[in-house]
């Protein structure tokens, strides 16, 4: 309807997924419409999840387009229409989305992960909010033209018309927003850890032995579980909300201080679970 040329790919409704799960946050799900944006010489290709409240974009040169640049972007186009309103973010995203909203003389408002939380602080925002997303890919416009809840497909459209207006493509307006140095998710099995103990232990830890680690520089969200923020990075270990292992992310200016934020939580955890400190070494190797 909006006259673009469509290309559709695995369109065709299928409960048995034969090729893979319908979870765009996976980069080797997007190799077939990578390649085809590549190959067919487009300007954007457009991934959604099962029930499309998910999307995950890919610039006209196949590359994948990361939730953090993409939350800074739709916080940068509403936020030039809204100025001094809110921005929300789920703990996992980048130090760039904080750093871009203030940029733009908005207000970062970071807030526990999961979609459900995101929808409910836009709705009570009483319109102050006028944008939230999440690093899963769920973007919530609420800026008076969306209605208040991820859908994936509006916030391509949103996407698209800012395309339209700028006459950039999708890497141009992005360029302001350079991919930094992080991980995906990582998921840790508990194996019996217990939550509340971990994050205590780590609390106790930053309280206590900071000063031996040289890092007074950090600051310690517990928003949802341990987040950590250095002037170069961060780092955070949640609980999952949906079962029984842990999540963990990194982010920073580049592979160095990534691993050197690994390395300070490994730290961390260990007098306290080996097993957990294992596995964060493994990771960080």
């Amino acid at each position: 309807k909006l006259g673009c040329e469509v290309h559709a790919l695995r369109c065709e409704a299928n409960g048995e997924f034969p090729e893979h799960a319908p979870d765009p946050s996976q980069a080797k799900h997007l190799d077939l419409l990578r390649h085809a944006v590549q190959q067919q010489h487009a300007d954007i290709g457009i991934a959604f999840d099962g029930d499309g409240d998910r999307v995950v974009l890919i610039d006209e040169k196949g590359v994948i387009i990361s939730a953090d640049r993409l939350l800074s972007l739709f916080a940068h186009m509403c936020l030039a229409d809204h100025p001094a309103h809110e921005v929300v973010f789920d703990v996992k995203c980048s130090t760039m989305v904080r750093n871009t909203v203030l940029a733009h003389q908005g207000i970062p408002k970071m807030i526990r992960t999961g979609s459900s939380f995101l929808r409910k602080y836009l709705a009570q925002s009483e319109g102050h909010a006028v944008f939230g997303g999440e690093y899963a890919g769920h973007y919530v416009f609420n800026d008076g033209r969306g209605l208040g809840y991820d859908d994936g497909l509006y916030a391509a459209l949103r996407l698209l018309e800012h395309l339209e207006s700028t006459q950039q493509s999708l890497s141009e307006v992005l360029a302001e927003f350079p991919e930094r140095t992080s991980s995906t998710d990582i998921y840790i099995d508990a194996n019996g850890i217990d939550r509340e103990q971990l994050f205590a232990h780590i609390q106790d830890y930053i309280q206590n032995d900071l000063t031996q680690v040289g890092e007074q520089s950090m600051t310690l969200s517990c928003v949802d579980g341990i987040r950590l923020d250095f002037p170069y990075g961060f780092g955070i270990i949640r609980a999952s909300n949906t079962g029984e292992y842990f999540t963990v992310r990194f982010d920073a200016d580049d592979a160095l201080l990534l691993a050197k934020i690994k390395a300070f939580f490994v730290e961390m955890v260990h007098t306290i679970s080996p097993h957990f400190a294992q596995a964060l070494q493994e990771i960080a190797a």
